[in-house]
């Protein structure tokens, strides 16, 4: 780039099952300013300027050190498969989708379990990753790579096991209109509030409220019939959202820490009733 030109006589030469060959090269300290930018990449088999090829060779990036500022959900299972999504700073960052190797890094809160997983591109300046599973009660350190070698510096973000949550039962209001909705009060244990809560009530999700004894939840339970949607309902239940029930009007209540992996043991139910509309 602008007439620089470095030479690495350190290649080496790969032999791949789907390839000819490929040259795997150790790039230099960045040659261009400011970041992030690029320079082309080509190669010679005897190191002579003038021999290095292809005539449209494909671009090498420097970037500052990539950096997370956020990262959704929070906590979750301590069997793993929470998806995470995690935010990169606008601050000179390039674009994730430049890179294939996208990946994240996940390194246990005392060092002894250290693994690099795929992640894929979900917006701009977001990627999302995978969660493997844990030790409940402990945390993970969360970084971020473009090209898979190179993570972020520092604790990079912190993701916790939570511990398994459990529903037993709902406390007051269990009943309710199906032209209305209102809200119920799940019982249970190891409630965690983080910004990904959720409640299922049938097949409806929203976000739930925990309480500070973590043993209730303050849940959502949605209108159930079309004939009549309340001013509360509106904007939270749209076509396609009404909760799935048996035909004695009974649903179950379930709840996520992360927003994904719910409680299946349907101890908690709500049952609708039908209002008489012709009084």
């Amino acid at each position: 780039s602008d007439g620089i030109y470095t030479h690495i006589p350190e290649s080496v030469v790969h032999r791949f099952p789907n390839a000819d060959s490929a040259v795997v090269c150790m790039a230099p300290a960045a040659l261009c300013t400011p970041l992030p930018c690029s320079v082309p990449v080509k190669v010679s088999i005897n190191g002579r300027e003038e021999e290095f090829h292809p005539d449209d060779p494909p671009q090498f990036y420097w970037h500052d050190p990539i950096a997370a500022v956020g990262m959704e959900p929070t906590a979750g299972p301590a069997s793993g498969g929470t998806l995470v999504d995690l935010t990169v700073r606008e601050i000179d960052q390039i674009p994730l989708g430049l890179s294939n190797l996208v990946s994240c890094s996940f390194t246990s809160n005392n060092d002894d379990f250290y693994i690099i997983l795929p992640a894929f591109q979900t917006g701009p300046l977001q990627a999302s990753c995978l969660v493997p599973a844990g030790t409940q009660g402990f945390t993970m350190q969360v970084r971020l790579s473009l090209n898979g070698i190179e993570f972020e510096p520092g604790a990079g973000q912190i993701f916790y096991y939570a511990f398994l949550p459990e529903v037993t039962g709902i406390f007051g209001l269990k009943v309710g209109p199906e032209e209305s909705a209102t809200t119920i009060t799940v019982t249970g244990s190891n409630f965690l509030q983080t910004t990904r809560s959720a409640c299922k009530v049938g097949n409806f999700t929203s976000p739930a409220v925990v309480n500070a004894d973590s043993e209730s939840v303050k849940c959502f339970a949605p209108q159930m019939s079309s004939r009549r949607i309340s001013e509360q309902a509106k904007g939270l239940v749209g076509e396609g959202k009404i909760p799935a029930r048996g035909d004695d009007g009974q649903v179950c209540v379930e709840y996520a820490t992360d927003g994904q992996h719910f409680t299946t043991t349907c101890l908690a139910t709500f049952t609708y009733y039908t209002l008489d509309l012709s009084v």
